[in-house]
């Protein structure tokens, strides 16, 4: 593909998508596809008003990072563009290293851009991205969901992010780096074989072999978002017949009415209310969820993903886990679910009574353990939900009016 023909794509996606933006931020590591957006995007809104800033992200996970650090910030610094260096500090050694760090990148990101004030951010994966991203979630058991393709446009904590090179191959975007005399790094982490997505790229000469081509699996995938946007349309009438959000941060479901519905929007209708509920962008595995179901029906109270469900004579209620409640460092924040006022003091409410302590109607003890409240000047919890005045005190980050186009979206 030719310079003009990648630099004419990002320009028309740029104007069919985000035609009032004028403050664009783009996501670059300096590896091949990222310095390749970020040319692209330096040429295209050169000579506009639009105003070009650039993030990199560190994980401080590999000394040879500072390299490829250095490269981008020296590309910026040549081409008159504000660059900036998000270091990520959080990493503790435990869970799925890769899971972690993109979801640390979107975080970092959106922060960035909305002290910047960005009208949206520009990440660089390619056509490559889609089809090894389609392998790895077949080879986890993902649905249809997992299987669609990746999105071109998203939303992450209130910032938007666009991906506008889903139709070309990174084979394409370092040919127009090499036409452009623009250098990029190679991260040495994209030939360790630990990682599942270098041993696809390992074997995919094999795979087109076996006629497993990219475009075959992009086609696949665009097939799978097809029918995902179906399988939308039916899960929201059924969430509204049988689930109701309640301004706490749960969700009461109907039995009755939930029982009855495939299993398939039952089990997408569960994935997304754990998200809802949580904030957390990566859904659980197809056999979790399955058992934690097949656990709700029988009556059981079951924990996944941070949350649990609980019966409720005709009704089950899906709520934040106690256990997994974490106030975090943010400031005004809780549980990353929780805007809180300025100088609260917050508490887990785990010694509080459900019937001595709370006006506001909570139907479990479980739920009351999850919710933020103030403390006074002696250290004695205050009452959790005051009557009149919990809405002036805290507020959902994702509020339950909210709630059906949340999981239409997500």
């Amino acid at each position: 593909m030719s310079q003009a023909k990648i630099e004419a794509t990002l320009k028309d996606h740029l104007q069919n998508t985000f035609s009032t933006a004028n403050r664009i931020g783009v996501a670059v590591s300096g590896g091949g596809d990222s310095m390749a957006l970020l040319a692209a995007t330096r040429k295209v809104c050169g000579k506009s008003p639009i105003t070009v800033f650039v993030a990199t992200v560190d994980h401080q996970l590999r000394d040879t990072a500072e390299a490829e650090i250095a490269l981008v910030a020296e590309f910026c610094k040549a081409n008159n563009i504000t660059w900036s260096r998000l270091k990520w500090t959080d990493w503790d050694g435990a869970g799925n290293l890769q899971a972690k760090a993109r979801q640390a990148r979107r975080d970092l990101l959106s922060e960035w851009a909305e002290d910047v004030g960005l009208d949206v951010v520009l990440m660089g994966h390619t056509k490559d991205d889609v089809a090894e991203t389609f392998l790895m979630r077949l080879a986890r058991g993902s649905g249809v969901d997992g299987l669609s393709m990746i999105a071109t446009n998203f939303v992450h904590n209130n910032t938007h992010f666009f991906r506008p090179f889903l139709d070309i191959s990174r084979s394409d975007l370092r040919g127009y780096l090499k036409a452009s005399k623009i250098p990029w790094a190679e991260d040495p982490s994209n030939d360790d074989p630990q990682f599942d997505r270098v041993r696809i790229r390992q074997s995919w000469e094999a795979l087109e072999g076996l006629g497993l081509t990219r475009d075959r699996l992009v086609a696949t995938a665009q097939t799978m978002a097809r029918t995902r946007e179906a399988l939308d349309t039916q899960s929201i009438e059924a969430a509204k017949a049988s689930m109701l959000p309640m301004p706490l941060g749960f969700v009461e479901v109907s039995i009755d009415n939930f029982s009855n519905l495939p299993k398939e929007i039952k089990l997408r209708l569960v994935s997304r209310t754990l998200a809802w509920i949580t904030g957390n962008s990566y859904r659980p595995r197809l056999v979790a969820l399955e058992a934690f179901l097949n656990d709700a029906l029988a009556g059981k109270a079951s924990t996944l993903h941070g949350c649990m469900v609980l019966p409720d004579g005709d009704k089950l209620i899906l709520c934040r886990e106690p256990n997994a409640v974490d106030p975090g460092d943010k400031p005004k924040v809780f549980d990353n679910r929780w805007a809180t006022p300025i100088g609260a003091v917050l508490l887990n409410q785990n010694t509080l009574d459900l019937n001595k302590d709370c006006k506001t109607r909570v139907p479990k003890q479980e739920i009351l353990q999850t919710l933020p409240t103030m403390i006074d000047d002696n250290g004695d919890p205050l009452e959790p939900l005051p009557d009149g005045k919990w809405g002036t005190m805290f507020s959902l980050l994702r509020p339950s009016h909210e709630f059906f186009t949340y999981i239409k979206s997500h």
